[in-house]
């Protein structure tokens, strides 16, 4: 394989790789030499490669004129020098037009450079690939950019570079009509040139100044918003607390009248143990029976009084948890509600079915929230009825609480769910019953939905997703 382009003419293309923070080592590591080689200007390599790079330029900046910028960069690099500025400022635009097949000749043996055309005030350059070397886009629009920033250079009036492409070739027509007095140009490129390049400088900075401003705005604002969420988080915990106790105090009487009847029991084995021990009379029979009843008496008060205490408890914690242990709790501190109200319960619950990851105490705060509106559904009906039910379904746990109540209009079953809406008499709820209880079971990754029809009851459907299956509740989590 002939090595035609010189490492000369890469140059330019690693500097700029580098200025937009390219690493080299990787972005050569495929090509067929090192980059030690790359590097050595006297080295050669052939024209396969040289495409292959420009490739790999074009898929990590995909931008139409990236290799226009890169002649321009070209241009810049070279004119740095005292003598080359001089050179530029001096000379006549075709003398230095002139000097460009020279180098291009010197650098790539598969392109022949020349000046077709040579007047006082237009030049053509052509480019042209010898046989068997395939045209490159990319070639063509780097030679474009030095040509554009040399005339730039120049400082000729109304200069003007028209590309005219035929298959392996390509002229460039450069033309202009006056150029300005060297002493002009001396007075441009030291004086006035400066002063531009230290206002840009001046207006970056201030611009500078002003983004580290916004940024400071935009970081206080940020630590705003944190807190904001932080305390809508907290009152969030308040409201479910609330919700809770108030649920709590619903239930008192039902649960003082369900802890002073074991409390009764209790008072009459004590006055009997207390009769038996006058006369000396001792029956162990009797006394065993006696003691049974006092402790099946409190153990029914220390079950009440614990669920209380755990339904209580205010930080959430997701443990795992069996889902007809949840339904038996809350029905536990319903039931002596439902009993004084004349309420058949019900419970269908599927026996098999899998734990979840869940917290307790919300979940019987949601059951105890459906079956308390529940009650309040059938407290016209004949036959009051609530039937809780468990099943599983599609790799999810369904739970549904489901009465034979007047049931709930359509139009009203769109806004149950919302925030501070209720039907119910003006101070007697909050309407955020069932708000709160949509937010928890969202925090399980779960769904609650209702079906009704007028005086055909309503059922409440929360469907759960096995432990398995479930991503992670992050709703009020401390």
């Amino acid at each position: 394989m002939k090595k035609e382009v010189s490492c000369r003419a890469l140059n330019i293309l690693f500097v700029f790789l580098k200025e937009k923070d390219i690493d080299l080592n990787e972005f050569l590591k495929d090509m067929p030499y090192s980059i030690d080689y790359f590097l050595d200007q006297n080295n050669w390599i052939d024209y396969e490669t040289l495409l292959k790079i420009y490739e790999k330029i074009r898929k990590h900046f995909p931008e139409p004129d990236v290799f226009v910028e890169i002649g321009r960069e070209i241009v810049n690099t070279k004119a740095f020098g005292f003598i080359s500025i001089m050179i530029h400022l001096l000379a006549s635009p075709r003398a230095i037009y002139k000097q460009f097949p020279y180098y291009v000749n010197s650098m790539f043996r598969c392109v022949q450079c020349e000046v077709v055309n040579n007047s006082p005030n237009k030049v053509t350059l052509g480019y042209t690939f010898k046989p068997d070397y395939e045209p490159s886009q990319a070639f063509f629009d780097i030679a474009r950019g030095v040509i554009e920033k040399t005339s730039a250079h120049m400082g000729v009036k109304s200069a003007t570079v028209v590309p005219v492409k035929k298959g392996p070739s390509c002229h460039f027509i450069i033309s202009w009509n006056l150029r300005i007095p060297w002493y002009q140009r001396l007075w441009y490129q030291f004086v006035i040139r400066p002063k531009t390049h230290l206002h840009a400088i001046e207006e970056l900075r201030k611009n500078h100044r002003m983004l580290e401003e916004k940024y400071d705005e935009v970081s206080q604002l940020n630590d705003d918003l944190k807190n904001k969420i932080k305390e809508l988080e907290e009152t969030q915990i308040q409201l479910i607390q609330s919700e809770k106790m108030g649920a709590i105090g619903e239930l008192t009487s039902g649960i003082i009248h369900e802890v002073k009847s074991p409390l009764g029991v209790i008072e009459g084995y004590s006055e009997m143990l207390h009769e038996i021990l006058e006369n000396r009379n001792l029956y162990k029979g009797e006394l065993r029976e006696f003691l049974e009843g006092i402790d099946k008496g409190c153990n029914s008060i220390s079950k009440i009084t614990e669920h209380l205490r755990n339904f209580s408890y205010s930080k959430p914690v997701f443990v795992e948890t069996e889902i007809e242990e949840i339904i038996e709790n809350a029905v536990l501190l319903f039931e002596p509600k439902a009993k004084k109200a004349s309420i058949r319960i019900t419970k269908n619950l599927q026996s098999d079915i899998h734990s979840i990851m869940a917290e307790p105490n919300q979940l019987e705060q949601v059951l105890l929230n459906l079956l308390n509106n529940a009650k309040d559904a059938v407290s016209h009906s004949e036959t009051p009825h609530i039937q809780l039910s468990s099943r599983l379904l599609n790799h999810h746990i369904e739970i549904e609480v489901r009465d034979n109540g007047e049931g709930i209009a359509p139009d009203i079953q769109k806004k149950i769910f919302e925030p501070f809406f209720t039907t119910k008499p003006r101070g007697t709820g909050t309407g955020l019953g069932l708000a709160i209880c949509k937010k928890i079971i969202e925090s399980h990754s779960g769904t609650i939905r209702a079906n009704s029809k007028p005086s055909e009851g309503t059922s409440f459907i929360i469907s759960l997703p096995l432990k398995q299956e479930q991503k992670g509740a992050s709703f009020l989590r401390t």
